[in-house]
C-alpha cells in the first residue's frame, strides 16, 4: 500500500513537472514568434506582472515582500521604485533574482538586512519577464531585459 501511494505521488509530481515544462516551452515559442522589440517588451512586461504577483512557474512572487506597487516595507523589505542604482543593468538585476541577496542595503536612509531568497527555479524567460516588469513599472524607466541577458548570467 505504501509503495502504491509513493508511486502515485511521484507520478503526480512528474506530471506537474511535465506540464510546467510544456508551459515554458509554449511561452518561449510565443516569445520567439514576436517580430518586433516593442512586441517582445510588451509580452515580457505582461508575463512579468504575473511572475511578480504569483511567482510564475517555479518561483516565489515578489509582491509578497516588495508589495504589489513595489514600495517595499521600510526597514524590512526594500522598495523597487526608483532603485535603478541597486538593480543595475540587466545582468546585475538577473543575478540578484537568480542568486538572491544577503548583503545589507541602505536605501533612502533605511537599512535592509532581510535576505532575498534565490530564485534559481525560474526560467530565463520568467526572470527576463519579471525584471522587465520591475524596470518599467511604478515610474521606473530602466528598460526591459531579454531572456538572452538572463542566460548570459547563468
Amino acid at each position: 500500500m505504501r509503495i502504491a501511494v509513493i508511486a502515485a505521488l511521484l507520478g503526480s509530481a512528474c506530471g506537474f513537472e511535465e506540464a510546467r515544462l510544456a508551459r515554458l516551452k509554449a511561452a518561449e515559442a510565443e516569445y520567439q514568434n514576436l517580430k518586433s522589440a516593442p512586441e517582445r517588451e510588451r509580452w515580457l512586461v505582461t508575463r512579468g506582472e504575473h511572475v511578480y504577483l504569483n511567482g510564475g512557474d517555479g518561483g516565489i512572487g515578489c509582491a509578497g515582500c516588495h508589495g504589489p506597487e513595489g514600495k517595499g516595507s521600510p526597514g524590512v523589505f526594500p522598495p523597487l521604485v526608483g532603485q535603478g542604482e541597486h538593480m543595475g543593468d540587466c545582468a546585475n538585476h538577473a543575478r540578484i533574482v537568480i542568486q538572491g541577496l544577503s548583503k545589507p542595503l541602505t536605501i533612502n536612509g533605511h537599512t535592509y538586512t532581510m535576505p532575498m531568497p534565490a530564485q534559481p527555479g525560474l526560467s530565463d524567460i520568467d526572470i527576463a519577464a519579471v525584471i522587465s516588469y520591475e524596470r518599467t513599472q511604478w515610474g521606473n524607466t530602466y528598460g526591459w531585459c531579454a531572456p538572452k541577458d538572463v542566460a548570459a548570467v547563468r
